[in-house]
């Protein structure tokens, strides 16, 4: 293999890598955007590259984590049985993911919409398929029962990248952690800001529930824009009753936006502690 040929292969390689991040990216924004009943898909985002990034270290760290005991298994486990009981725990993780994002709104307080919970169910999600590539790594073979096993972890292993990516964006992205101040490119955490807006909106904008006064609307939360509109809402993390509105406001009846980033405090519920200033 020439060094042409070395360059071109990297070069594909790394834009089909690009490519895959892209998706998962706008996947996870879209997903979260939707709780919200917004959904907005652009060509070109760079937002996109960045947040599919933040969710391949999570996953890539899971699958590390999975890779100890996949391993495990496949030294001192001979009994079929047994490595098919590994199917039904990836499965399992994989229901999990998704019953606990289909159930619970994204300001839940139970453990479940912990970061710990997501690695720990990722885990078990992918424990099947991280055992089958270690059987296709070090004992490969071509009996049907191999293949059988191959065809069900690359099932698995689709379930189980579907139900991360879901249970993520819902319960990780676009939430204030444990982080502090901090604001990590690609974690999407709304920011608290303030706009001037068109007088002679101001009055339609107040009857639509926006907190306006003298064409100035307070206490929101910019959580994302596009070349046209900025997306706003009252709360940061969507799941109050009654509080879960969100609003598109078109940019050309904003004059001026102020960015407050003393938004990351203490997660409670759907709301975060604002500082009186």
């Amino acid at each position: 293999m020439t060094l042409g040929e070395i360059i071109q292969n990297i070069a594909a390689g790394s834009a089909v890598f690009l490519g895959i991040t892209y998706v998962i990216g706008g996947l996870i924004v879209n997903l979260n955007l939707s709780r919200r009943g917004v959904v907005e898909y652009q060509v070109l985002k760079v937002k996109y590259l960045a947040v599919g990034m933040i969710f391949l270290m999570h996953f890539i760290g899971a699958a590390l984590l999975t890779s100890i005991p996949a391993f495990l298994i496949f030294l001192y486990v001979r009994d079929f049985l047994l490595i098919q009981l590994t199917s039904i725990l990836s499965v399992s993780g994989c229901v999990v993911l998704l019953y606990v994002w289909a159930r619970y709104p994204p300001n839940t307080k139970s453990f479940t919409g912990r970061l710990w919970f997501w690695i720990g169910q990722s885990v078990l999600a992918n424990l099947y398929p991280m055992l089958i590539l270690f059987y296709q790594l070090f004992t490969p073979r071509t009996s049907i029962e191999q293949w059988s096993n191959v065809i069900l972890a690359v099932l698995v292993s689709a379930l189980a990248v579907i139900a991360q990516i879901y249970h993520y964006s819902a319960f990780y992205y676009g939430r204030p952690g444990g982080t502090g101040t901090l604001d990590p490119i690609g974690l999407g955490i709304p920011t608290r800001v303030i706009l001037l807006c068109d007088e002679k909106f101001a009055p339609a904008l107040a009857q639509l529930g926006l907190p306006v006064e003298k064409s100035i609307i307070r206490d929101v939360y910019l959580i994302d824009e596009t070349n046209e509109h900025y997306i706003v809402s009252k709360e940061q993390v969507p799941g109050n009753e009654g509080n879960n509105e969100t609003f598109k406001i078109e940019k050309s009846l904003v004059k001026v936006i102020m960015h407050k980033p003393d938004h990351m405090r203490k997660l409670t519920g759907g709301s975060v502690e604002r500082r009186k200033h």
